[in-house]
């Protein structure tokens, strides 16, 4: 997994990659932890090149939108694969993130920005 991050707007870019395992969902939670410190409450994850994601990418996913959100503060999704769109429906996360998912940075930046 490879972690981008870049500024759009007022929001942080978060754009992931590849395989998030065990070991890199670790990574993933410290580096939302440490946006978050930071004072970045306004943030954007790029999932669109995700290849695997496991339990522990999930969890930080949902340990990122529970932080922000308890701070005023917004995380929303990028997708478009068929992949993340079933794990999110298999768990219900589509309806945790509701209003929270885009299928584009472009369709994000039309509705939100």
């Amino acid at each position: 997994m490879d972690i981008r991050i870049t500024d759009i707007d007022k929001f942080k870019l978060i754009k992931l990659n590849g395989t998030i395992d065990w070991e890199k969902a670790k990574e993933l939670d410290n580096t939302l932890k440490e946006l978050f410190d930071k004072g970045n409450l306004n943030l954007v994850i790029d999932l669109d090149e995700v290849l695997f994601l496991c339990s522990g990418g999930l969890g930080a996913l949902a340990y990122g939108y529970s932080i922000i959100n308890r701070s005023n503060g917004k995380l929303y999704l990028i997708f478009s694969t068929k992949y993340i769109e079933y794990l999110f429906e298999t768990i219900s996360f589509d309806y945790i993130f509701k209003d929270c998912i885009f299928s584009s940075i472009e369709e994000f930046k039309e509705k939100v920005i």
